[in-house]
């Protein structure tokens, strides 16, 4: 089985014209999904780190896109990738588990997403409040995106207490590595 190496996700992206910003976000969801995957793995989970870096670094790959997650899995099924495909794909309105116990690389990389502001890690609630003011004349939307809130929060604190560390500091920490 192949997997999407950052040299071959570069390579997709510019040639699907992905704005250098959106590469940025990209490379940057993609960290910081790898660094949680790689905190589970180190308490019991199993999850492919390499599965869950080539969806981050792919999952906006046609941003530009109206339905950006379905343009975005075709390109990665086309070239094979199926698991990253399907990541990509739902990525947008994928509603994260909150039994910890069944973990998946789709549900590490949506709350990776959530987590980055462009290309910088500013966590779930800024990130979030971000995503809230772009909508806020929208109820519908609003409504999803408090219900998202509230899923993601209750998740980030069970992986803080199973990994016995603040999510915030973690990723300052291998920041800095």
């Amino acid at each position: 089985m192949s997997y999407i190496t950052k040299e071959y996700a570069m390579e997709l992206l510019e040639n699907n014209q992905t704005p250098e910003h959106v590469i940025l976000h990209c490379m940057e969801v993609a960290r910081v999904s790898e660094i949680l995957a790689g905190e589970l793995n180190k308490h019991g989970y199993n999850l492919s780190l390499k599965v869950v870096k080539g969806a981050a670094m792919l999952h906006d790959i046609s941003r530009v896109d109206e339905n950006h997650g379905e343009v975005g899995a075709r390109i990665a099924e086309s070239k094979g990738y199926q698991r990253e495909a399907d990541i990509i794909k739902n990525h947008m309105h994928y509603s994260i588990t909150n039994d910890i116990r069944n973990l998946s690389e789709m549900d590490i990389v949506c709350l990776g997403d959530r987590m980055v502001k462009e290309d910088e890690y500013v966590g779930l609630r800024l990130r979030m409040d971000y995503i809230l003011n772009k909508f806020k004349n929208n109820p519908k939307a609003e409504e999803i995106i408090k219900t998202r809130i509230l899923e993601n929060g209750i998740l980030l604190k069970k992986i803080e207490k199973l990994i016995g560390n603040n999510i915030d500091d973690l990723m300052i920490e291998k920041g800095n590595e």
